[in-house]
């Protein structure tokens, strides 16, 4: 459910940026603005979380206007958020038919080969969308192009993209985090341990970061700092993952 409301939130954020010409080309006037309300019907029911009445309206919309890259897109995230992958794949190279420059649709589809682990394969879809120069959710793209090189361990290109993302977005508190788990990976302790408390300075609340930097802490056989980072991780986090983490690593320092 919180995968749909964050693809929403960014789908709603540019939806007024792509309007596909074939469709005005293809579809009567009419026939567009009826397609449309069954769109944005759908766009409504997936911000509530509500996915199967979301998805009949999209198939509405694209049975009226199967030329609308909004739609195919829309269908994308559905799906993406049932766990229907090769639909969800499917949408969104049928928005890039239809809007080549929708790079929206290439960073959900480099998002879907991602969670697949295709990774070389969602670097290509990163980087089509970074390279319009019209295109505003740089700042998350940049963070996902970094992730995927980090999985395939590709330390260097990763910290590159986590960094362009800061610099693009220095409140974004994500990639600070990530690239403390490039140097975490590669034990340089002290460099991870800088990024985490950058995470930990934008976000006090970041269980994830403060679990992280517990970790660094002990590694610096900074005991003290660690039992603290890993406390407020529990805190934060009481009945989840980096919380259950957090209190394991307690558990053996006593």
């Amino acid at each position: 459910m919180k995968r749909i409301r964050l693809l929403t939130t960014v789908l709603l954020a540019t939806t007024l940026l792509f309007a596909s010409s074939c469709s005005a080309k293809r579809v009567k006037p009419e026939l567009q603005k009826q397609a449309r309300g069954h769109y944005e019907l759908g766009l409504a029911y997936m911000e509530k979380g509500r996915v199967e009445e979301a998805l009949e309206e999209l198939l509405r919309a694209q049975e009226i206007n199967p030329y609308d890259a909004e739609v195919q897109n829309a269908l994308g995230l559905v799906y993406y958020s049932k766990e229907r992958f090769e639909k969800s794949i499917t949408h969104y190279q049928r928005a890039l038919e239809i809007d080549p420059l929708y790079s929206d649709a290439n960073h959900n589809l480099g998002t879907v080969y991602m969670y697949l682990g295709r990774y070389p394969e969602a670097i290509t879809e990163f980087e089509k969308a970074l390279a319009n120069d019209l295109y505003r959710n740089r700042t998350q793209t940049y963070n996902s192009r970094g992730w995927a090189h980090y999985k395939m361990r590709e330390y260097e290109k990763s910290r590159e993209s986590f960094l362009q993302a800061i610099d693009h977005s220095p409140l974004f508190v994500i990639p600070y985090n990530n690239i403390g788990l490039t140097y975490l990976d590669q034990e340089n302790f002290e460099k991870a341990s800088q990024y985490f408390e950058k995470a930990v300075k934008y976000n006090k609340d970041y269980a994830e970061a403060r679990l992280n930097l517990g970790i660094a802490y002990l590694k610096l056989n900074r005991r003290s700092d660690a039992v603290s980072e890993f406390k407020a991780t529990l805190r934060i986090d009481p009945y989840g993952v980096f919380g259950s983490r957090a209190q394991e690593y307690l558990r053996l320092m006593e």
